[in-house]
This record gives C-alpha cells, sequence and structure tokens, in this order.
C-alpha cells in the first residue's frame, strides 16, 4: 500500500472515531433544505463519482409513518379488530402485544409512538411485549403466524 492511501486510511478512521461525528451516517445531508438544495448544486452528475441518492430526514421519517399506519391497518384487519376498539382493549390485549412487537421489530419508531398510536398507555409496556409473546406459547404461534401474513402481504 503506498503512503498516500496509508495516510488517507488514518484520516478516515481518526474522522469517524470522533465523538461529534458518531450520530452522523454516510450520505445523509444534515441541515435545512436550502442547504442541501445549494450542495447538490454543486455536485457535477456527469463526474466518475455521481451522488447515488441523498436522504432527507423529514422524508423518511413521513414515508415511515405512513408505513406503520398502513401496517397498523392492515393488522388490525387480520385481527379482526376494529380501529375504533383500540381505546377499549386492555393494554395488554394480545392483539395490542403483536401488533407493537411488529412494528418495533420492523420499524424504526419510537415506544412512545407505538403506545400512543395502540393506546397502551406507558410506553415500558412496548419494550416488554416481546417478551409477553415468547413466554405465551400460544400466543407466539399466533404472532409466528400474523408476522408471516404482514411480511408476505408487503412483499407482495
Amino acid at each position: 500500500m503506498n503512503r498516500s492511501a496509508l495516510h488517507a486510511r488514518k484520516e478516515g478512521q481518526r474522522f469517524y472515531s470522533n465523538e461529534e461525528w458518531k450520530g452522523m451516517e454516510r450520505g445523509w445531508v444534515h441541515g435545512e433544505k436550502e442547504f442541501r438544495e445549494r450542495m447538490l448544486e454543486h455536485l457535477n452528475p456527469d463526474s466518475d463519482h455521481p451522488p447515488r441518492q441523498i436522504y432527507d430526514a423529514a422524508q423518511k421519517r413521513d414515508m415511515s409513518e405512513v408505513a406503520v399506519e398502513a401496517t397498523i391497518e392492515r393488522g388490525l384487519k387480520r385481527l379482526k379488530v376494529d380501529p375504533s376498539e383500540l381505546k377499549t382493549l386492555r393494554k395488554s390485549h394480545p392483539a395490542k402485544l403483536m401488533l407493537a412487537t411488529y412494528l418495533k421489530t420492523h420499524y424504526s419508531i419510537g415506544n412512545t409512538r407505538i403506545s400512543e398510536v395502540l393506546h397502551m398507555g406507558h410506553a415500558s409496556l412496548v419494550g416488554r411485549c416481546h417478551t409477553l409473546i415468547t413466554d405465551n406459547r400460544d400466543l407466539n404461534r399466533k404472532y409466528e403466524t400474523f408476522s408471516r401474513y404482514l411480511d408476505i402481504e408487503y412483499t407482495v
């Protein structure tokens, strides 16, 4: 390996080991929309390395929220639960536990948001949903079937 490549590798390691950059993801643009647009103007699409895709965090959050809502709708339909009944069902109802576990494992959505949408009370219950399901053999079997159904419907 030549000296310049070795130096670049060391600089990259030093850059990514810096604590203030730990939360940053490669390929993301952090800042206002105007900043993003100005930055894109300076990138040359005809160069050897054009930008692949630049993600807008707000747009990604919005798309995730829409996907979560659609998944909840499909899940409630599969479990034969009316969305208006969510408020009246007990906090640890099997339908709520299964939906919360599925959302937690398939989407980057916080416990607080899941608990708000499913009317589950305190957000700490969402963190315990997976354990409550795996500890109950019948509920675990139902969850596996439910999860496969949502996974298949999602990919079709």
